[in-house]
């Protein structure tokens, strides 16, 4: 065998052992990231890795209170209020003219607004959808910036119910004390360009 197939021979072989290796190396690095992959997922809670339906609403929530509708002192009932069927015909007879939204079903009624120019009938139908669709679900207290602590002054809150846009929500807010005390709203919010919520009372009364 001459000079020139040797030199050819060791190149060979060295390829070879280069592809190898190569390979080999390939194959490390593939385990090495599954594994942290693997570890990743074990500390990281799955709540975390996957979006929560519910983010949205405790963020308008907190943005309420960053903006001071809503008193950070005050405490908490730990159970979504729904809307009565009597409401709910309320909003659908304020959707249909635009006349007053009355309701003789509240003890000392104080006050309403005209409606809205913005809330159709179409707008109305999406609401009562949204607020079917979220009967089930339950207040995650700690994700609210309240004081949990305080019950001589707390709220009881609607399930924050979203237009198909996003940018206006139907809520009730009640602001409660001891005894039959307190007084609630059921309330729009708009949201604006900057980014902040401009509130539309619809209706209100006192307990």
């Amino acid at each position: 065998m001459n000079t020139v197939q040797l030199k050819f021979k060791y190149a060979f072989v060295a390829s070879i052992i280069f592809s190898v290796s190569s390979c080999v190396e390939a194959v490390e690095a593939e385990l090495s990231a599954s594994d942290s992959i693997l570890k990743l997922e074990e500390e990281i809670p799955l709540e975390i890795i996957y979006s929560d339906p519910n983010e949205r609403a405790y963020n308008f929530l907190n943005e309420l209170i960053l903006q001071e509708y809503m008193n950070k002192n005050f405490g908490l009932d730990l159970d979504f209020e729904v809307f009565t069927q009597i409401e709910i015909e309320m909003l659908e007879k304020g959707a249909k003219k635009s006349s007053t939204i009355m309701t003789d079903t509240i003890s000392d009624y104080r006050s309403v607004n005209e409606k809205p120019k913005y809330l159709s009938k179409q707008q109305v139908n999406h609401f009562i959808e949204e607020h079917e669709a979220t009967l089930s679900r339950k207040i995650a207290p700690a994700r609210l910036e309240l004081n949990l602590n305080n019950r001589e002054m707390w709220y009881s809150l609607s399930y924050p119910l979203f237009s198909v846009t996003g940018d206006t929500v139907l809520i009730k807010i009640s602001e409660l004390c001891p005894g039959l005390c307190g007084t609630g709203e059921r309330s729009i919010f708009i949201k604006e360009e900057k980014g902040r919520w401009s509130k539309e009372i619809l209706d209100w009364w006192i307990y």
